[in-house]
């Protein structure tokens, strides 16, 4: 009898305990993840960037043939990026491939440390020439660049979120040269354009500073590196030619750049 009412007496704690253990087990372990099961939908801009560019030679190209190289410096946000400004004198074109105006991303919290996504960097501009002249002259320019990536977060918990990111995607460019126009008998309509397709490697290091559970003001310094194949495409159309080249390897260049933006969360968090 004794034995009996002690274990009666101690049956309510038994059931009080084991009530604990299931609802701690029920109850999410990591409440305060930014980052899990959560998605990341997010805009940035490099800042301030340099763009390092450097040819390859043909396989014909004569022994000590010279190799072009370039190097571009640009500032401000989402800007046209022909206008940065080249360092070493040559086309600055040639040293901004591969870049981006701006970048539009989405991104998924696989586990508390790792978001999962992908980024699409654009950029574009186009000039025509000032000119009085009946012949016009315009230069287009389109970039973009599609990189899948992986976030990692060593501290998921907190305000401030410092990652390091991996990724890896195609950059593909077209910039072409058009005159036109008509004086007389005289008839010009010609296009000269140029396109690059090649992969691209990045990775980086920055942090999330989160404003409010669902908004974040992000910094990051990002370096890229690509290699290109490239294929020229020349048009006359008044007198109905065309003449395609193949595609070379042609041109290969990395940027190291400061990117500002923003991100929005939402989803639910736990493990």
């Amino acid at each position: 009898m004794p034995r009996l009412s002690l274990a009666l007496s101690l049956l309510p704690a038994l059931v009080i305990a084991g009530t604990a253990a299931t609802a701690s087990a029920a109850a999410p372990a990591d409440p305060e993840n930014r980052v899990h099961r959560r998605f990341r939908f997010h805009i940035d801009t490099d800042a301030v960037g340099w763009t390092r560019g450097r040819s390859f030679l043909p396989a014909d190209a004569p022994d000590g043939a010279p190799i072009t190289k370039i190097d571009n410096v640009g500032l401000g946000f989402a800007r046209p990026l022909q206008g940065d400004k080249p360092v070493a004198g040559t086309d600055p074109i040639l040293g901004t491939i591969g870049t981006s105006m701006f970048g539009l991303g989405l991104g998924y919290g696989i586990t508390p440390y790792l978001i999962l996504g992908a980024r699409v960097g654009l950029a574009f501009d186009r000039t025509t020439s000032p000119s009085d002249s009946p012949f016009k002259q315009s230069n287009n320019f389109f970039s973009t660049v599609f990189t899948p990536y992986l976030e990692i977060l060593p501290l998921p918990r907190g305000r401030i979120l410092p990652f390091i990111l991996v990724r890896s995607g195609l950059s593909a460019v077209t910039f072409g040269d058009r005159s036109r126009g008509s004086e007389g008998p005289i008839e010009v309509n010609t296009l000269d354009r140029f396109s690059l397709l090649g992969p691209t490697v990045g990775v980086g290091g920055g942090a999330h500073f989160l404003i409010t559970d669902y908004f974040s003001i992000d910094a990051s310094l990002m370096f890229d590196y690509r290699w290109y194949f490239a294929k020229s495409l020349t048009k006359d159309k008044i007198a109905g030619t065309s003449v395609s080249g193949d595609w070379e390897r042609q041109w290969q260049s990395f940027t190291l750049g400061a990117v500002l933006g923003f991100s929005v969360w939402f989803g639910g968090g736990g493990t």
